[in-house]
C-alpha cells in the first residue's frame, strides 16, 4: 500500500505540473494575441480562410484583440466582380469571453464607424448579398442562398445588447433597362442607436429600418429600443 500511495502522490504532482504548464501556455497565447504582432498573425491566418468560403472578398487593414474586445479597421467587402459593396472605417465589438463557455455569444456593444454601402440591385441579386454568399452556392447557380441547417444541429445563443452606427452612407441603385440613374437612393449622415437590438437562440437576426429625411424616429418595446437619424 505504501507503494500505491507513493505512485498516487507522484501522479498528482504530474497532473498539477501539467495543468500549470497548460495554464502558462494559455496565458502566454492570450497575452500574445493582444499584441500588434498577435493581431496581425490572426489577420493573416483567418482572412484567407474567410475569403475562400465566400463568393466575394473581404479586405481588412488591421485586426486587434483586447481580451474582451475585437477591433477591425479599414474593412472593405467587394462583390464577385471586384466592385466595393461595403467600406467601414472601424468596427469595435465588446463581448464576454466567459459566456462562450456556455455556448452563448454575449456582445455588450457593437460600434460601427463611417460605414459606406454601395448597393446595386441586379437580376442576380443584391451585390452585397452575393459577395457574402457561400462560394460553392454562388459557383453552382450564381444566386444567393442560405445553407440549410442540418437536423439536430445546435446553435450558439447570440445576444447584442447595444448597437451604434455613426456617419453612415448608403447609396442604393437599381438600374433598369441600362439606365444607371433609375431607382437611385442616397442616404447620408446615418446614425443608429439600438439597445437590446438582437436576441436569438440560434443566430443573429435583425429588422429593417426605413430611412428618414432629416428626422428622428424611435421605436421602442421593452426592453428593446432603436433610434435612427439620417439625411436623404
Amino acid at each position: 500500500m505504501p507503494a500505491a500511495a507513493k505512485v498516487a502522490r507522484i501522479a498528482a504532482k504530474v497532473v498539477l505540473i501539467g495543468l500549470a504548464a497548460i495554464a502558462l501556455i494559455v496565458g502566454v497565447t492570450w497575452s500574445f494575441l493582444q499584441t500588434r504582432r498577435g493581431g496581425e498573425l490572426v489577420r493573416r491566418l483567418a482572412l484567407p480562410r474567410v475569403n475562400a468560403a465566400i463568393a466575394g472578398e473581404i479586405q481588412l487593414g488591421r485586426f486587434a484583440f483586447g481580451g474582451d474586445r475585437l477591433t477591425f479597421d479599414d474593412v472593405v467587402v467587394t462583390d464577385p466582380e471586384g466592385r466595393p459593396a461595403l467600406r467601414v472605417a472601424r468596427i469595435d465589438i465588446a463581448f464576454s469571453p466567459l459566456a462562450l463557455l456556455r455556448r452563448r455569444v454575449d456582445i455588450k456593444r457593437i460600434d460601427i464607424r463611417r460605414p459606406e454601402l454601395a448597393l446595386i440591385q441586379e437580376p442576380r441579386g443584391l451585390n452585397l448579398a452575393r459577395a457574402l454568399a457561400p462560394r460553392s452556392s454562388a459557383a453552382a447557380n450564381g444566386a444567393t442562398s442560405e445553407p440549410e441547417a442540418g437536423p439536430g444541429r445546435g446553435g450558439l445563443a447570440v445576444d447584442v445588447r447595444a448597437l451604434r452606427v455613426n456617419d453612415g452612407v448608403i447609396d442604393y441603385r437599381a438600374p433598369a433597362d441600362g439606365d444607371d440613374d433609375s431607382g437611385h437612393l442616397n442616404i447620408t449622415e446615418l446614425a443608429i442607436r439600438a439597445i437590446e437590438a438582437v436576441s436569438s437562440a440560434r443566430s443573429m437576426t435583425g429588422g429593417g429600418v426605413a430611412p428618414a429625411s432629416r428626422s428622428r424616429r424611435t421605436a421602442s418595446r421593452s426592453p428593446r429600443s432603436i433610434a435612427m437619424d439620417s439625411a436623404v
